[in-house]
């Protein structure tokens, strides 16, 4: 009986952890931005490309489930809101593959064709350093198309992006757009 009335209370007072707080609205390339810092800390990578989910209606019903598709709005910041933002969700882990910045640039100019339309969804490019054409990266990303991953060998980290999450977003007292900048 006390596992149930603890089971029960655990359902009906749930009150999530806040990581942060957000003080404005954080648009979607931003939050793209703060995801790509994230992801690119957490495995030790140089640099990110995040692909955003936009709807792009010669996709059909099958768009962009690997990006940042939502924003931030000014409020406590819970698990919850992380997970409208994060492209692994609650569960799946970080990828990274190593590519020449020739290529990082080439990818970011192509965007992420996650369908195989030919009908590309953006990439943001998080770096806090110029790329040399022919000098080689670790590129923590999101957005992997069957072309990039013939190409190159992509890496699974091992780390769940929610895991990187909370750790990243709870270093912030306050989160706002200035934030998604990486230097």
């Amino acid at each position: 009986a006390d596992q149930l009335d603890e089971d029960q209370d655990s359902v009906v007072n749930n009150q999530p952890e806040v990581f942060t707080t957000a003080t404005e609205e954080i648009s979607q390339e931003s939050c793209a931005k703060l995801v790509g810092r994230c992801f690119a800390e957490a495995t030790g990578s140089d640099i990110a490309l995040i692909s955003l989910g936009t709807w792009i209606s010669g996709n059909g019903t099958n768009q962009n489930n690997g990006g940042v598709s939502g924003k931030l709005y000014a409020k406590n910041i819970t698990d919850y809101d992380i997970c409208t933002i994060l492209p692994t969700g609650w569960s799946q882990t970080i990828q990274t593959v190593r590519l020449t910045g020739k290529q990082i640039q080439d990818l970011y100019k192509e965007g992420y064709d996650a369908v195989g339309t030919g009908n590309n969804y953006p990439y943001v490019l998080v770096s806090p350093m110029e790329l040399e054409d022919e000098k080689t990266y670790q590129v923590a990303i999101s957005g992997i198309s069957e072309k990039l991953a013939s190409e190159a060998e992509v890496t699974d980290s091992g780390i769940v992006g929610m895991d990187a999450a909370k750790e990243f977003f709870g270093q912030f007292e306050t989160l706002s757009e200035a934030d998604a900048e990486w230097k």
